[in-house]
Order: structure tokens, then sequence, then C-alpha cells
């Protein structure tokens, strides 16, 4: 069995400012999309 994930973004994402203190940050999609293209994983643009 294959299981696939996807992950949806956009270059705007990474300016979406949320108040301090709350779990989504623009660092820890930073550090995912930075952690992927380390990967062999394919991208579609």
């Amino acid at each position: 069995m294959v299981y696939r994930t996807v992950l949806i973004t956009h270059p705007d994402c990474l300016g979406h400012e949320t108040p301090p203190g709350h779990p989504e940050q623009i660092a820890r999609l930073e550090v995912v999309l930075r952690e992927l293209k380390r990967l062999p994983v394919e991208f579609l643009s």
C-alpha cells in the first residue's frame, strides 16, 4: 500500500504573521519546506 501526502502552499503563506506564541508560525513553514527539499519527493509548480 502506498500512502501519499500532499502539501499545498503559496509563497504568500511565508508572509502571514500570527500573534506571538501562536503555534502556526512562518518559521515552522520555512523548516517544513526546507526539509522537504532534502528528500526525494516530487514537487509540482
